[in-house]
């Protein structure tokens, strides 16, 4: 593990999401020149040890089950993380599960009206940005011949 000392890989080893991710990418990829699978694994324990007290860490591994990580896709594992983390007040498993209602994803049916309930009283600017994108949808003329 030669990056170790490294002031980013020692900010995601000490349990900052935004550099865990980013450090995931970067040294989890046999493809990129910085491949490092000891560190790797590394990172990907802290992750599935933050996930275990931190609702955003758990969102964080579902949607690496989810979409794919170093260790896999395992969708069924990522939606049940990101739900459990939804029910633990994680804005961003909730802001997850209202776009699955938004456009029928991951097993969910499509129901606008419940993906907005579900971000209306969340002020956070994402929350804000989703609402906002949420109602375009919703709105354009595509959609509402569907409805």
């Amino acid at each position: 593990m030669k990056y170790e000392n490294n002031s980013f890989v020692k900010k995601a080893i000490a349990g900052d999401l935004l550099a865990i991710g980013l450090a995931l990418r970067i040294f989890s990829n046999p493809q990129r020149r910085y491949y490092d699978p000891a560190l790797a694994k590394k990172l990907w324990l802290t992750l599935k040890s933050l996930s275990k007290m931190n609702p955003e860490a758990m969102c964080f591994l579902g949607e690496m089950y989810l979409y794919g990580s170093p260790y896999g896709r395992i969708p069924p594992k990522g939606i049940a993380l990101i739900e459990l983390a939804a029910k633990n007040e994680s804005t961003n498993a909730i802001i997850n599960i209202a776009t699955w209602y938004m456009f029928g994803l991951c097993g969910y049916p499509k129901d606008s009206t419940r993906a907005l309930q579900m971000i209306e009283n969340d002020n956070s600017e994402r929350a804000t940005s989703m609402r906002k994108l949420f109602l375009e949808y919703s709105e354009a003329p595509i959609h509402r011949t569907h409805k």
